[in-house]
């Protein structure tokens, strides 16, 4: 008999703060105060480099996005820094999942409020409806802990084929 892999995956963009914007702007525009100030006192020439430095720091780590990925079982989540940087962040197999459902839902309700290593993965917009995961962690001693994520229907009926009952989507 022959099996093929299933294999399913997500991209979800996380739009930028507000605050990360607000930062840059402001950094800029000290770069170019200080610049401006270093040519009448030239021992201020290095604040410029500084300013310009931490707006270049704020741009890099403001574009995240996450990629998720499931395969045969396995979902892997992996965090994507302006659109170079790679890392992954998490990997559950399916046997350590406990419930997924819309997060504050009825089959999460009691999870809610508990202390709990908690990764969000989310687009972070307002009204889009967005999923919590509670599984065991092997690596942390199999303590239950929180992933935050959007997956679309199509990730959430590969996740229904390993454990239907732990799947709640709506």
């Amino acid at each position: 008999m022959y099996l093929q892999d299933l294999h399913v995956e997500n991209f979800v963009s996380r739009k930028p703060s507000t605050v990360s914007k607000v930062l840059k702007i402001v950094m800029i525009v000290l770069a170019v105060i200080t610049f401006i100030l270093g040519l009448v006192v030239p021992y201020l020439l290095i604040m410029p480099l500084l300013f310009a430095a931490l707006a270049w720091y704020y741009q890099m780590n403001s574009q995240i996005d996450f990629d998720y990925s499931y395969t045969n079982g396995v979902i892997e989540i992996a965090k994507v820094m302006n659109k170079s940087r790679r890392k992954q962040m998490l990997s559950v197999e399916m046997k350590d999942v406990v419930v997924v459902a819309v997060s504050k839902s009825d089959p999460v309700r009691a999870y809610v409020g508990r202390r709990m290593k908690t990764y969000d993965c989310t687009a972070h917009e307002e009204g889009v409806k967005y999923y919590c995961m509670i599984f065991k962690n092997p690596d942390h001693s199999n303590q239950e802990e929180k992933l935050l994520f959007q997956p679309d229907e199509e990730f959430l009926d590969a996740m229904r084929t390993v454990a239907p009952r732990s799947i709640h989507k709506d």
